[in-house]
């Protein structure tokens, strides 16, 4: 006979803490526990970013055929062998073809896709059409459903601002090729031209 669960009462719905660590609890039959790390604020942060995409997904229609139907057994089987899955809590590496930003693509019928998208809408069932998938783990090769996330454009904006991903300017930037001093020395040499 198993003993009753003890529920922390001060944790929010789903975010269980269990041998020192918290982890979110699924509401999909079985349930996945996804783990959040063992510092309160930050699996309370985490837990509150995938509890939204946890509703907004509930709330999506449910996905048309992505392919022409009675191919999606033989779909699924080509996608899934394209994704190396070494454990359920490691990002699940695209293996085959990639954008420049190395986001993993597919061919469909339709035309390609984006594998991370594709691969959330195979584990939900339901469609991501018109919004935006998150990386939660941050690699853009990744295609664990438990690291992704359905959300909106602000959201992934806020996402890369956060974890420092997003384009600086001035001589931060990778790309910028003249630096303060050489910047000035060049205006300068422009505002004499110009006066001559």
């Amino acid at each position: 006979m198993s003993r009753p669960r003890v529920v922390d009462p001060e944790l929010p719905p789903r975010l269980r803490r269990k041998g020192g660590a918290y982890y979110y609890v699924t509401k999909t039959r079985p349930a996945k526990w996804i783990p959040l790390g063992s510092d309160r604020g930050e699996a309370l942060q985490l837990y509150t970013k995938i509890a939204a995409a946890d509703e907004l997904s509930a709330a999506l229609p449910k996905r048309q055929a992505v392919v022409a139907p009675g191919r999606d057994g033989e779909m699924e089987r080509r996608f899934w062998s394209k994704v190396d899955r070494p454990s359920p809590d490691a990002c699940w590496l695209w293996t085959a073809s990639t954008t420049k930003s190395g986001y993993g693509q597919f061919g469909l019928e339709r035309g390609v896709v984006r594998a991370h998208r594709l691969a959330l809408e195979l584990a939900t069932g339901k469609s991501v059409e018109g919004h935006v998938v998150r990386h939660l783990c941050d690699n853009t090769a990744c295609c664990n459903p438990a690291h992704l996330a359905i959300g909106t454009h602000t959201e992934n904006v806020a996402d890369r601002v956060e974890r420092g991903r997003s384009s600086t300017r001035g001589k931060s930037n990778k790309a910028v090729k003249l630096t303060g001093r050489i910047f000035n020395e060049a205006r300068a040499r422009a505002l004499r031209k110009r006066k001559a």
